[in-house]
């Protein structure tokens, strides 16, 4: 097997930096500018939720706590850790052995970052809905106590909530955010909700059989991208159209209600075929937290 050195990497990761930085400036420069504005109203949530609920510490996992640290996607993608970008450790190796041209590389180092930029932009938005909910929820944190964790280990059919809340009502409140993450030994789950909501003090969930127990009286499904309802989203099982996917929420989890929340204004007739499985739309929010904040406590402001 022929070796590579360390600076044969080094100059591999060198000139991928160099591509990096061109693609960056030209045909990723929207898309970064976009996910800088996200990042910054996500700082601001993250210091008004840990001045509201006295927390000390929210940890979303090693690639988006890199992302935060940095305050830049530039930045963050010129780093290329391969912590953040396993698909480029091959690409290095190939590269420095020889075995791909310099237009493969290219291409490879360019589809590497804009999958990277699609999955960061439906993980900060994800977060920045979630952040929002806790910002205007009438509420007190019951649990955790000082240290919010948005990544989670799942233990085999186990889901521990990620947070506990008393409300104004003297009701409790159990939050699951993106509860189903691959479970050991089983795949990763075709139905994944971005959020769970219960009414009641609900320390953990059972997974089984592609549902979880007991249902959610709450969902909240997050689209961040521009043409979502246009797309299929890839599943074990095959594709399924992203409508499909969030209406067979429906039948699969039974919950009191579906919330989906849309960055993009979506067209009437997308909006009105919701309506008819009784889906509620909160769509065009772009990056302004305190217009979903409102909405969405006109939808939860009972519990």
């Amino acid at each position: 097997m022929t070796s590579i050195s360390e600076h044969e990497i080094l100059g591999a990761v060198a000139k991928a930096r160099e591509i990096a930085a061109g693609l960056l400036v030209t045909e990723f420069h929207e898309k970064c500018r976009e996910l800088d504005t996200l990042l910054s109203k996500i700082l601001i949530l993250i210091g008004k939720i840990k001045s509201k609920y006295s927390i000390k510490e929210i940890d979303a996992g090693f690639s988006i706590n890199k992302l935060i640290e940095k305050g830049s996607i530039k930045e963050y993608v010129l780093e290329l850790d391969p912590k953040c970008f396993i698909s480029l450790k091959k690409v290095f190796k190939l590269y420095s052995l020889g075995e791909l041209s310099g237009l493969e590389f290219f291409d490879r180092v360019r589809a590497a970052i804009r999958l990277s930029l699609n999955i960061k932009e439906r993980d900060l938005y994800q977060m920045f809905v979630f952040l929002s909910l806790l910002l205007y929820l009438k509420a007190n944190i019951l649990r955790p106590s000082s240290r919010l964790v948005l990544e989670r280990t799942t233990l085999p059919r186990k889901i521990p909530a990620t947070v506990i809340l008393t409300t104004v009502r003297g009701k409790y409140l159990s939050i699951f955010y993106e509860a189903l993450r691959p479970v050991r030994g089983g795949g990763i789950p075709r139905y994944r909700p971005d959020i769970m909501i219960y009414n009641g003090l609900i320390p953990e969930v059972l997974y089984s059989e592609g549902r979880v127990y007991p249902s959610p009286d709450y969902i909240i499904e997050v689209e961040s991208g521009s043409k979502w309802f246009e797309k299929e989203n890839a599943r074990v099982w095959g594709k399924i159209s992203n409508l499909e996917l969030i209406k067979s929420y429906i039948e699969v989890f039974k919950p009191l209600k579906l919330v989906l929340i849309s960055r993009v204004e979506v067209p009437s007739y997308i909006r009105e075929d919701l309506i008819k499985y009784g889906i509620t739309l909160i769509d065009g929010v772009y990056y302004n937290f305190c217009i979903l904040g409102e909405e969405l406590m006109r939808i939860f402001d009972q519990i």
